[in-house]
């Protein structure tokens, strides 16, 4: 079983509440991708440190948070999971 986490970052300030969310997921493979709309050097250093594997892509806030969820789609092969 494996599955694909999608999360937006908005709120920078919010990261370290997410990551302790994510560190619940347990049972199970899975990947993490995070799009963000204005990048920030400290979030994407507490993400690297919580999961080295994490993939960070640069997503246009728009659609209600539906194309950054878009673009990160598009950046796996969505049979994997």
């Amino acid at each position: 079983k494996k599955i694909l986490v999608a999360l937006h970052v908005y709120y920078h300030d919010h990261v370290e509440y997410y990551i302790d969310k994510l560190a619940n997921i347990n049972g199970c493979q899975w990947n993490l991708v995070v799009t963000y709309s204005e990048y920030s050097a400290a979030t994407e250093e507490k993400l690297n440190a919580f999961r080295p594997d994490v993939r960070l892509v640069k997503a246009e806030n728009a659609g209600y948070d539906l194309w950054p969820f878009i673009k990160a789609l598009r950046l796996v092969d969505i049979s994997s999971y």
